[in-house]
């Protein structure tokens, strides 16, 4: 399945997600509540915690449903690595809080 554009679909809902550290970018990975497929997303541009959303470098705006779930976050990575043969070694699991600090520092913004 393809990701449509972020003009068909500026807005997604995302449950069981984490953070993740992918090929040097912090990433949103999670399941996508209309149709429980997983989802690694682009470059993370901005974290709102507070509202619960996150936004992409393709600009697309996710809303954060639940808690955090690493176990469920590493189902998707693992599938993630063996399609694109991305040695298991490249990518982390990054805390929601380190996140929330990181994107709080204005000088930090951007695709990190």
């Amino acid at each position: 399945m393809s990701v449509k554009p972020v003009h068909e679909e500026p807005e997604v809902e995302v449950f069981a997600w984490h953070f993740v550290r992918v090929e040097g970018f912090i990433r949103l990975v999670g399941y996508r509540t209309s149709d429980r497929m997983g989802r690694i997303t682009s470059g993370i541009a901005d974290v709102d915690m507070t509202a619960r959303e996150v936004t992409t470098a393709s600009g697309r705006v996710y809303h954060l449903r639940g808690d955090p779930d690493a176990v469920a976050a590493a189902r998707v990575l693992r599938r993630h690595c063996e399609k694109w043969a991305l040695p298991i070694t490249e990518v982390a699991l990054v805390d929601a809080d380190e996140v929330t600090l990181l994107y709080a520092q204005p000088s930090m913004h951007g695709f990190n």
